[in-house]
């Protein structure tokens, strides 16, 4: 597996862009419970620690608005993308402890980014749980002038071409960047990795 380091993809000719999109195990977690009887009297800050418009980030729109309207207070949405999500996973984890940072993620930036990262802080021992909200599945898509129409079309075509065909991953080590790279390994695939900082670019990468 080779990773290309900008954020567009190389001028190779007949270049197929492929999207390996995941919709993840969506998880809620705060860094502290405040007090039920009077919680919450103020704002809550909700971490996404991804792009504006990705999966995540429209359904925890959904549920602050739900909360909103439940509690009486507004349940702000900080989009915090970057590193795999690490970024914003640290950012929640280093929030005051006063119940008011609710974090919501899936499992990418708790289980895969801290084997692949020197994290300076434990997101097992920073972060409490409070709910599971969604469960999703995985879709490989391409652009419909790609001439396949199946999975076994699609690994002869990039057999056929080896290192033109392109991936993109919402962030290095994501299961949107592993998983293709799985594929890849296991039909024994040459293609380049396309890293972007949240799935929304690579939606559109994919239709340019």
């Amino acid at each position: 597996m080779r990773k290309n380091k900008g954020s567009q993809p190389p001028a190779t000719p007949r270049v197929a862009h492929i999207v390996a999109a995941f919709l993840s195990t969506g998880v809620l977690f705060a860094n502290a419970a405040a007090s039920a009887q009077d919680w919450p009297n103020r704002p809550v800050k909700v971490i996404v620690p991804y792009g504006p418009g990705g999966v995540t980030d429209v359904i925890v729109r959904i549920y602050a608005d739900r909360l909103s309207k439940a509690y009486g207070q507004p349940f702000v949405i900080e989009n915090r993308a970057g590193a795999g999500g690490a970024i914003g996973t640290e950012y929640a984890a280093r929030s005051a402890h006063d119940g008011y940072t609710i974090y919501c993620a899936g499992g990418a930036p708790l289980t895969i980014v801290p084997q692949m990262q020197k994290l300076s802080f434990d997101p097992a021992a920073d972060l409490t749980p409070i709910a599971m909200i969604t469960v999703n599945g995985m879709a490989l898509t391409v652009h419909p002038d790609l001439p396949v129409r199946g999975l076994r079309e699609f690994v002869d075509y990039v057999r056929a071409r080896p290192g033109q065909i392109n991936y993109s991953a919402g962030g290095i080590g994501t299961l949107s960047h592993l998983t293709p790279a799985l594929l890849a390994a296991r039909e024994r695939l040459d293609m380049v990795t396309v890293p972007y900082q949240s799935m929304p670019p690579t939606v559109a990468a994919l239709l340019s």
